[in-house]
């Protein structure tokens, strides 16, 4: 699946499976605009991913403090439920925020 602000939903969109894992990929800007949206979509692929959602944030150009309370709660929600939430290919920006905030442990360490 790939959520992009701005982009809308189609029939077609999905979590995508690369090897075992279900793959959400997120691109361009996230604000306290696109947040909301942002957060139905991932609950929504989190059902379908259970119990690991993988983001991949390669293409994330920007994002502020609403963008990581969602991911954080998401996270939080899921662990609770004996899943997982993982970053992977994230860009500069968004390692440099998620690091900053202290969520390094979601970035996905190369294997």
């Amino acid at each position: 699946m790939t959520i992009a602000p701005g982009l809308p939903d189609t029939p077609s969109q999905g979590p995508r499976a690369v090897s075992d894992r279900c793959v959400v990929v997120l691109r361009g800007e996230y604000d306290r605009m696109s947040s909301p949206a942002l957060e139905t979509r991932l609950e929504g692929a989190a059902v379908d991913c259970d119990p690991l959602l993988v983001l991949d944030m390669g293409g994330v150009t920007f994002l502020d403090s609403s963008t990581i309370h969602v991911l954080a709660s998401l996270w939080t929600r899921l662990d609770a439920r004996g899943g997982g939430l993982v970053i992977q290919n994230p860009s500069a920006i968004v390692e440099r925020v998620v690091g900053a905030c202290g969520l390094e442990r979601l970035l996905e360490q190369p294997v």
